[in-house]
């Protein structure tokens, strides 16, 4: 058996307790291409909500931070800004993962935005049993 000395047990605490931290700044113009809902099966069907988000835009402003703003989300279609965490996966060429969560007197409701940044850059946005689907534009 191999003994790994103290600081080494310390480094992989702390790599496995924090959560990722963006490395670099990054924005997106999207635009949502399609809706879904998946409450009444496990097969997603159309959404009664599609006509009010097809079309839709919002923006995505990463600053490096743990944190990102997302202004004109589904929830702020007047283009208010909304706070969102932000977990990177791999490097700063890999996936977004953004999620936020929203408590009203009744229940909660969790929302995950997931950005691939390979070409062309496609993004999904869930949040209760809805679920989006759409493209996305990287602004310099």
């Amino acid at each position: 058996m191999v003994r790994l000395p103290l600081w080494a047990n310390l480094a992989m605490t702390l790599l496995v307790a924090l959560p990722a931290q963006a490395q670099e700044d990054a924005a997106f113009r999207c635009t949502f291409k399609a809706v879904f809902e998946t409450i009444e099966s496990d097969s997603p069907g159309k959404s009664s909500h599609e006509k009010q988000f097809v079309g839709h835009r919002m923006d995505v402003l990463i600053t490096g931070q743990s944190t990102a703003t997302v202004i004109a989300d589904v929830f702020t279609l007047t283009r208010q800004p909304a706070d969102y965490i932000v977990s990177q996966r791999g490097t700063a060429k890999n996936d977004w993962v953004l999620s936020r969560t929203d408590q009203a007197a009744a229940s909660t409701t969790i929302t995950l935005m997931h950005i691939r940044t390979g070409e062309p850059v496609r993004f999904t946005f869930a949040w209760g049993s809805t679920l989006a689907v759409g493209t996305c534009e990287k602004l310099s």
